[in-house]
């Protein structure tokens, strides 16, 4: 239902219960409740973006989990490699005098 049809919904009503001489009562509940679909409409409409958001957060939080989870096992590996190249190495220093004297 359009704003239009909303504004013509409530001066026809407005209208009519002014000008009836008939007793409109039991009909005052379904005319307010369809005056009432635009908030409606615009709830749903909120629940479905918040919906959507909510879901697009759920991919995003899950691929985020799976690259820390693969960035873990790189860790892992890249640790264990250099504990067994630290294992096998000896520093030196190159800087350090040969001791090799010529005469």
């Amino acid at each position: 239902m359009s704003e239009d049809d909303i504004k013509n919904l409530r001066s026809v009503w407005e209208e009519l219960a002014k000008s009836s001489e008939f007793d409109l009562s039991w009909l005052e509940p379904y005319v307010q409740s369809a005056l009432g679909v635009k908030t409606h409409l615009e709830r749903a409409k909120k629940l479905k973006k918040l919906k959507d958001k909510v879901v697009a957060l759920d991919i995003k939080m899950k691929m985020l989990r799976d690259e820390l989870t693969a960035s873990q096992a790189q860790y892992e590996v890249a640790r264990r490699s250099l504990s067994e190249v630290r294992n096998g190495f000896k520093e030196m220093n190159i800087n350090a005098p040969i001791g090799y004297a010529m005469f």
